[in-house]
């Protein structure tokens, strides 16, 4: 870890560098400090936790963000936690009936042209950002190939996610989507979307 760190820091003053720890990796009040104490912002990622270790959690960590996967309406929540719902292979109805946007909920979104624009040619949720995971592999798209690894020169790394394009310019150009009134109104594809093999969000009434 320290030497991924100082690898990392050694780069720092390309862009924000954000590091995901899991929970259980985290306990140790020593390891958050060490992270912080280079510069870096942490995100803690956690996992079927309730209510009340929830709020130890978020006193512990302070200032840290704090993600805690959701895959029902059952899970209790907790106030100052991002939830981000996760695909199990056998809740694709919640994610219909509550994450999907419905037609109406796209309609009242109040876009800007800017972002109606920017969905015409690049993908908001994931241009510019870059994955690195522990085998030291760089990724625009996980569930895709490699870019490279945290050894291979940024504008390599770049110049090959342009030339693969595994998700930095997936936009909604699909002949459903094109056909669609809603194809610049709707956010851009995410990778759920294309695990679950999904080629249209609107919850309501499908395209």
């Amino acid at each position: 870890m320290d030497e991924l760190m100082q690898f990392l820091q050694e780069r720092k003053g390309i862009d924000t560098i954000t590091i995901y720890v899991r929970w259980d990796e985290i306990e140790c009040p020593t390891f958050s400090a060490k992270i912080q104490g280079r510069g870096f912002n942490i995100v803690v990622l956690c996992n079927g936790i309730t209510g009340n270790t929830m709020n130890n959690v978020c006193q512990l960590l302070d200032r840290n963000k704090i993600i805690s996967y959701i895959t029902d309406l059952n899970s209790e929540m907790v106030e100052g936690v991002d939830y981000v719902p996760l695909f199990t292979g056998a809740n694709f109805d919640f994610f219909q009936k509550n994450v999907f946007l419905s037609r109406t909920e796209i309609k009242q979104s109040g876009l800007s042209k800017r972002i109606i624009f920017a969905h015409q040619v690049l993908n908001t949720h994931y241009f510019g950002k870059l994955i690195v995971l522990p085998n030291r592999n760089v990724y625009s798209n996980p569930s895709k190939t490699a870019l490279g690894t945290i050894e291979t020169p940024m504008i390599q790394l770049i110049a090959t996610e342009f030339s693969k394009n595994h998700a930095w310019r997936v936009i909604r150009n699909s002949e459903k989507c094109r056909k669609c009134l809603y194809h610049d109104l709707c956010p851009s594809p995410t990778f759920y979307e294309n695990i679950m093999h999904v080629d249209c969000i609107i919850s309501d009434e499908r395209c």
